[in-house]
């Protein structure tokens, strides 16, 4: 009862409203969620990116000691000093001390990261370093030896506890960490086609290369741009080598994501620590085998970007709440003032007066102005046939107009477009402007033409449009090539129909791939018939599945009735063929008839 009591232009003008409410709302919810998942996946990729280069950086350098190491290794000179020193003399071994450093220095220039530089015997450590605890009984000079002359990294470690000198715990806790890469020297070198050894009677040092814990903290320190980010450096068994917690240097936890990414060497992962959601970013180095790893919670990303994103939503949710309003109004007058008019000649005509008519706006062709004209021209006709047959006519003319009554404005749809459009020029989102503008020169096409057939140049026009937007969802996937045939254009073909094979190709031949589709798209008369050949080198598919595809009972309702379509234009000698290998690709084939009589 109440809404009998509203004026039909309140209520259409709501009814408009409400229909341009919900797709706002879903479309609002849609572009704040996808936007939060892009921007996601991009900080993803962006901070893996940063892990990946800040762990080439790395092995670079690391890389740069272990050969300076190596050939050191293979100096002649130092072999020739070991080989002629007297262990037991004093005053041979510290000046034997001063050949080594020099001949060390010579090695290692240009590899300052590095703490200092060591050869560890039995009876003396050469080399200047602050570095001066008991090497020879500590882990380092073991593992060096049980590698039997291969270079080795250890992980980080307490000089205080690797060295088993109290006087170390007198020291800064961020100044005991060490990390090291050690190597037996065994006692051969090569220069100028000419080798030699040590003695077998002589000790065979062990070189000890040693770098502050900070090493790492100073590589990915500034490197990752987002706040509450952590970094942390495992070692292969997933003991950590470096963290921004002191504390937890040396410790192996026991999470099992850590096991997971010590698997997979390196990627991205999503995973619970604390009750907390955290992004992972970690990738291995080919020089260590150690793993680098950047974490950040997930709630720090949101924070950053969901209240831009948010504004973003609120606002062109807001802008288009007040154009659908203002368009629902302007809609609703429009459709409401020649429906008054039609109201009072209809009164009049039920009182009688069939000479009554509606004054029209000549310069007006939209479908009230052909309501109106075809009630003019109804009272005309009514008012010649009254005494004929005017009830039958009568109701033939109610029903025409109110046919006519419900047609609707084709210029909405494009309107809305175009203010869309707009709206992402100024907000300068280029590429979608350009799927706004595709998108209404397809709907344009498939709205003002209801034939059956269409021209050639028209339907690759919109082909183009539909390929355009298609390639902005799936971008980088795929690419198009055209070799169409002149003498094609000369010929009208059955609209839309290369639209369902091109979607079949991307949806289904590229569904696995992300990069490197291509579809080709030929055009070609033989034998007295105009071909389209339409190739993929998608996944393929077995050759009686290809055959079903046109069966009556297929489920791939797109190719079915543009075969159909195709028959019943030219008849059962044409329509598809499917050829299609596994792994290799599809190729559909379009045979169409030449008419005698071109376009």
């Amino acid at each position: 009862m109440i809404l009998r009591k509203v004026r039909f232009r309140t209520r259409l003008a709501a009814t408009y409203f409400l229909m341009a409410l919900l797709p706002i709302v879903a479309l609002t919810a849609i572009f704040y969620y996808t936007s939060l998942y892009h921007v996601s996946a991009l900080t993803r990729e962006h901070v893996l990116e940063i892990v990946r280069k800040t762990n080439a950086q790395s092995d670079l350098k690391l890389e740069r000691a272990r050969e300076s190491s190596m050939k050191l290794a293979t100096s002649k000179a130092l072999h020739e000093l070991f080989a002629n020193l007297d262990p037991t003399s004093e005053l041979a071994v510290i000046r034997a001390d001063r050949e080594v450093q020099k001949i060390m220095g010579m090695y290692f220039v240009g590899t300052e990261d590095i703490f200092s530089h060591q050869l560890v015997t039995s009876y003396f450590m050469f080399g200047n370093s602050p570095l001066q605890g008991n090497a020879y009984r500590s882990k380092l000079y073991h593992t060096a030896i049980q590698e039997n002359g291969s270079f080795e990294w250890i992980p980080t470690y307490d000089i205080a506890d690797m060295y088993n000198d109290k006087a170390y715990r007198e020291i800064a806790e961020e100044e005991r960490y060490y990390f090291a890469a050690v190597m037996q020297l065994k006692g051969i070198y090569l220069e100028n086609g000419v080798s030699g050894a040590f003695p077998p009677h002589i000790e065979k040092p062990v070189l000890v290369v040693s770098y502050k814990a900070d090493y790492f903290h100073r590589l990915f320190a500034d490197s990752v741009p987002i706040e509450n980010a952590s970094y942390m450096v495992l070692d292969g068994s997933g003991q950590i080598v470096s963290h921004q917690d002191i504390s937890r240097l040396g410790t192996k936890p026991d999470d099992p994501w850590i096991h997971d990414i010590l698997r997979q060497k390196s990627g991205t992962a999503n995973v619970a620590i604390d009750g907390k959601d955290f992004i992972v970013c970690f990738d291995t180095s080919a020089v260590t085998g150690w793993t680098s790893v950047v974490m950040f919670p997930v709630e720090a990303l949101v924070a950053d970007i969901a209240p831009t994103i948010r504004n973003s939503a609120y606002t062109m949710a807001v802008v288009m709440f007040a154009l659908s309003l203002l368009l629902a109004f302007i809609l609703s007058g429009q459709v409401a003032r020649p429906l008054k008019k039609l109201i009072a000649a209809i009164r009049k005509v039920g009182d009688g007066d069939f000479e009554s008519r509606i004054d029209l706006n000549p310069e007006n062709n939209d479908e009230f102005s052909v309501v109106l004209a075809k009630f003019n021209d109804m009272n005309e006709k009514v008012n010649a046939l009254i005494e004929e047959n005017y009830k039958a006519k009568l109701r033939e003319q109610e029903a025409e107009i109110m046919a006519l009554n419900v047609q609707l404005n084709p210029h909405f749809l494009y309107n809305t477009l175009n203010i869309m459009n707009w709206l992402a020029i100024d907000r300068d989102q280029k590429e979608l402007s350009k799927m706004l503008v595709s998108l209404s020169n397809m709907l344009h096409y498939t709205t003002h033409n209801h034939q059956d057939t269409g021209d050639l140049r028209e339907e690759l026009e919109w082909l183009r449009h539909y390929l355009f937007i298609m390639g902005e969802r799936f971008k980088g996937k795929f690419r198009v090539e055209f070799e169409i045939d002149e003498a094609l254009y000369r010929y009208r073909v059955p609209r839309l129909f290369l639209q369902p094979i091109i979607e079949n190709a991307i949806l289904h031949g590229f569904g696995a791939i992300t990069e490197g589709g291509v579809i080709h798209i030929s055009g070609q008369i033989r034998d007295g018939e105009r071909w389209f050949i339409i190739r993929d080198n998608g996944r393929g598919m077995p050759e009686h599945v290809a055959r079903a595809l046109l069966e009556a009972d297929s489920e791939h309702v797109g190719l079915k009735n543009v075969h159909k379509r195709i028959q019943f234009l030219y008849g059962k000698d044409y329509g598809l063929q499917v050829k299609s290998t596994p792994a290799a690709g599809t190729e559909v084939i379009v045979r169409l008839p030449c008419p005698e009589s071109a376009k």
